[in-house]
């Protein structure tokens, strides 16, 4: 093994979840530096916050403490935030039609903006050269465009590689075969819509197929999730994908996507390009939501982020960024799947996608997660088994995260009457508890979340039945209320069965726990 594959094998240093310095402390803290960047960036937006800076000083000065009190003062004060800045964000968009007129300039809240025909051909240029200058690889070329979501980024991505397939498909072929590994449902349902005669797609759940097929040449563009979405959480073995590379017959060309929307901007894309050596394939394409690890857990705006890597020394007849770029430019003004107006506004904040912030958050949300993991691998009871890359034979990869921890139930008790019982048991404790957290979806946030999933796809029993988990996904806060979690899940797995656990839970009515519809009246009255 050369030392590029050395590098791409190391493990990365872990630090686990920190709650010695002052978990709300330092929650205060941060939020408190995210205002200080609107200012430092645009001094005159300092007005919109200042009764908000007001509140949190006092609240920092007074009443902070190590407690779930506090956590739920600092949810708030988190979400007045967020709710300030889109209303400056919407601010200078509320009066922009969507065609502006030819002598005037729209506005953004920070960033110079650039006038447009229509909003479906604005280009969120400042955005995405943020990204693309956060990264340098010797040898390599490089670029960056956003999409109005992941799923439309894919989609792009896709069809731009379709119309460039005569620059990649093997001599002896009519088109280009893509063959995925992965789990996120959508995606997987993606795969099908998208295949077609001159771009063949086809999804897999067997990582060894798919690196079977593609050792023996017989695709052109392998397409991973790094850190598959398929609620046992795998992860792709390097060792095995670079042997497939070196095995891959020499005369066929190759295109890598990958999926890296569990791990976000964490993943290191330079030890993966220097460990294919001189086998590297023509294009490597790194797709991932925004959405999820990129806001500072603030959820502003949905977004997809598309990054693209050719090497420097290519043949003439081989697309380079340039003509990638434009081709998913043109791609995106067609579909009209690139960002509106609005959403450009909204991730305008300076602290998104800046490569501090980014790493700052993610990191948080994952060593969380994989304390969570390592703090629960033992539980029994009711539940089978704990899934989460930390608990895998390949934990010591650099990669090797996830901002969600998956629990399975035993086959014989995952009824759906059981896993409503579940929630409600859940939510019933998060209540009594008064911990900071909320049933949900999605993952990434500053608070923390979990649900009970059914998923669509491939993930059944073996007679055909629907398969359960309960999934919790760890936000960036640590304190308090994460550690009240883990207790409440290792309280459930007391119990053997459900049995025992409706018996202990007998007044537990489900109509109890309704889904909660905000007043509408004040809402709508609210200055």
């Amino acid at each position: 093994m050369t030392s590029s594959h050395s590098t791409f094998l190391k493990a990365a240093p872990r630090h686990g979840a920190n709650t010695s310095l002052g978990a709300c402390r330092a929650e205060a803290e941060t939020l408190q530096q995210l205002a200080e960047t609107l200012f430092e960036a645009s001094s005159y937006k300092a007005e919109f916050f200042s009764q908000w800076c007001r509140t949190i000083e006092a609240f920092s000065v007074s009443t902070l403490s190590e407690s779930v009190a506090s956590e739920a003062e600092l949810e708030r004060l988190a979400m007045d935030f967020r709710r300030i800045w889109l209303n400056v964000a919407h601010q200078v968009v509320v009066d922009e039609l969507r065609s502006p007129p030819y002598d005037h300039q729209p506005l953004l809240p920070i960033s110079q903006s650039h006038h447009f025909i229509y909003e479906r051909v604005v280009g969120p240029d400042e955005i995405e050269q943020r990204l693309t200058n956060q990264v340098e690889i010797q040898g390599w070329l490089h670029d960056t465009c956003l999409f109005a979501n992941g799923l439309a980024a894919i989609v792009a991505t896709i069809s731009v590689l379709r119309d460039l397939r005569q620059h990649y498909q093997h001599r002896d072929s009519q088109y280009l075969q893509l063959d995925m590994f992965g789990g996120y449902f959508e995606t997987l349902r993606l795969m099908s819509l998208m295949n077609s005669s001159d771009l063949k797609c086809c999804a897999f759940q067997d990582l060894d197929i798919v690196l079977d097929r593609f050792s023996h040449g017989e695709s052109d563009i392998l397409f991973l999730e790094m850190i598959a979405y398929d609620f046992k959480q795998t992860v792709i073995d390097p060792a095995k994908l670079i042997q497939a590379v070196q095995e891959r017959p020499g005369n066929r060309p190759w295109l890598l996507i990958l999926d890296t929307t569990l791990l976000g901007p964490t993943f290191e894309i330079e030890p993966l390009l220097q460990a294919f050596g001189d086998r590297r394939p023509e294009v490597l394409i790194d797709i991932r939501s925004g959405l999820k690890l990129d806001q500072a857990g603030l959820e502003l705006s949905n977004v997809g982020v598309v990054r693209f890597f050719t090497p420097e020394e290519r043949t003439k007849d081989k697309p380079t960024v340039e003509h990638i770029h434009k081709a998913l430019i043109s791609i995106r003004k067609i579909m009209g799947s690139g960002l509106t107006y609005a959403q450009i506004a909204a991730l305008d904040a300076p602290w998104i996608f800046h490569p501090e912030w980014m790493s700052r958050h993610s990191t948080a949300v994952l060593e969380n997660n994989r304390y969570t993991a390592m703090a629960l691998k033992d539980i029994g009871g009711i539940f089978s088994a704990v899934y989460h890359p930390a608990l895998t034979k390949l934990s010591h990869l650099s990669w090797a995260e996830s901002p969600l921890v998956v629990i399975e139930l035993h086959q014989s008790q995952d009824t759906d009457a059981n896993r409503t019982f579940l929630e409600a048991v859940i939510a019933s404790e998060i209540k009594a508890r008064k911990l900071v957290m909320y049933l949900g979806a999605s993952f990434g946030f500053r608070h923390h979340r979990c649900e009970i999933l059914v998923p669509e796809g491939p993930y059944h029993y073996d007679d055909g039945s629907p398969r359960g988990f309960l999934k919790i996904a760890m936000g960036a806060r640590s304190g308090p209320t994460m550690e009240g979690l883990i207790t409440l899940i290792k309280d459930i797995a007391a119990y053997a069965d459900f049995e025992a656990l409706r018996s202990d839970y007998a007044n537990l009515r489900l109509a109890d726990h309704p889904i909660r519809f905000p007043n509408i009246d004040a809402l709508r009255t609210r200055n």
